[in-house]
């Protein structure tokens, strides 16, 4: 059973994104889940988890940007991505 649960994720993750975004969207949702779990504990409680959701919003965006810049090649296969780069000398 988990042969088959491995070979589902990594069909589903190879259809869905040729990069490795996993990591900061857990953790934009993670914080999202945190503001939302914490919303009756008071604003200053709330402010952190927004402006920490805020900052993963960012990282996110980084993240596609450093990862689309000078790319030639994207792919992803079960062990992880791959990019192929051009890179400019000199």
């Amino acid at each position: 059973m988990a042969r088959w649960a491995r070979l589902l994720l990594g069909l589903r993750l190879r259809i869905c994104s040729p990069q490795f975004y996993e990591l900061p969207l857990a953790l934009v949702v993670t914080a999202l889940l945190a503001v939302a779990a914490l919303w009756s504990q008071g604003w200053l409680i709330r402010i952190f988890w927004m402006a920490a959701a805020a900052a993963m919003v960012l990282v996110l965006a980084r993240n596609v940007r450093d990862f689309k810049k000078d790319t030639i090649v994207r792919e992803r296969s079960f062990y992880g991505a791959l990019r192929v780069r051009n890179l400019q000398t000199g």
